[in-house]
């Protein structure tokens, strides 16, 4: 059955500093222990468990994933379905006064709805049930004012469109054709809208691969040609400069970290 919430958890015991870590999904990430520190802007900001940070879809994080006594631990809840029409035209109302940093004071409403939220998503709910569910989230963020903060537009790019068709099987080779039947565009057409976003199919392909391994090397200690194989390279050493390229660190050094 469809998830329309997916719940990621990341863990580091040494500090474990990341860039350009791409967000194709508009998420939600609560830090449970330990700090995150993001670079904001010109400015660094903190994250502990009182502060949420809210990312939009088509933006890159840089951050450092900072232990205290004890390791650091976090989860993101990743929303795949957007607000209904009308509570986009409600937002366009309230937007436009609220702040444009996405860290957000954790209160005792925002807290309630998202306990409510995250047991929905351990249930097997239809779809139907769990948009109400949803709805009643979207409401919540919409009332505090930071609804806008996830969906700062109401149109998904064709990055994040492309990007989340890869995430459901990174390994997977996705060669373009299969790429354009399956959203029923030319190969012309999609690799000018993809230029005109700033990017291609196969960086995309790449970035989605880099978010698959970072998840993978959560879960247990990887070799690097077994991490390899299993994001879609033959080659270790690609995968290793890819990884590099797109993180600042190799896999290795990234599950020391775990």
């Amino acid at each position: 059955m469809a998830n329309l919430i997916s719940v990621h958890r990341f863990k580091s015991s040494q500090p474990q500093a990341l860039r350009n870590v791409p967000v194709y999904i508009p998420s939600i990430i609560l830090v449970e222990t330990g700090y995150k520190l993001l670079n904001w802007q010109t400015e660094t900001l903190t994250f502990d468990n009182s502060k949420w940070l809210f990312a939009h879809a088509d933006q890159s994080l840089t951050f450092i994933n900072q232990p205290s006594t004890i390791p650091f631990r976090s989860i993101q809840i990743c929303f795949s379905s957007a607000p209904t029409p009308s509570i986009i035209e409600a937002m366009a109302d309230v937007a436009v006064y609220q702040a444009k940093s996405p860290e957000v004071n954790s209160s005792a409403k925002l807290d309630f709805a998202l306990k409510q939220l995250l047991a929905m998503q351990e249930l097997e709910f239809n779809v139907q049930t769990q948009q109400q569910y949803l709805n009643a989230f979207y409401q919540v963020l919409l009332e505090v004012g930071v609804l806008h903060l996830l969906f700062p537009v109401s149109v998904i790019s064709m990055r994040a469109r492309v990007c989340r068709f890869f995430s459901s099987n990174p390994a997977k080779p996705h060669l373009i054709d299969e790429l354009c039947e399956h959203f029923g565009l030319s190969k012309s057409t999609l690799t000018r809208r993809l230029a005109k976003e700033g990017t291609t199919y196969r960086d995309l392909l790449s970035e989605a691969r880099m978010l698959h391994a970072l998840s993978l090397m959560q879960t247990r200690p990887y070799k690097q040609l077994e991490l390899a194989l299993a994001c879609g390279y033959q080659s270790e050493s690609r995968f290793g400069q890819r990884f590099f390229k797109q993180f600042g660190l190799t896999p290795k050094q990234y599950m020391k970290t775990v």
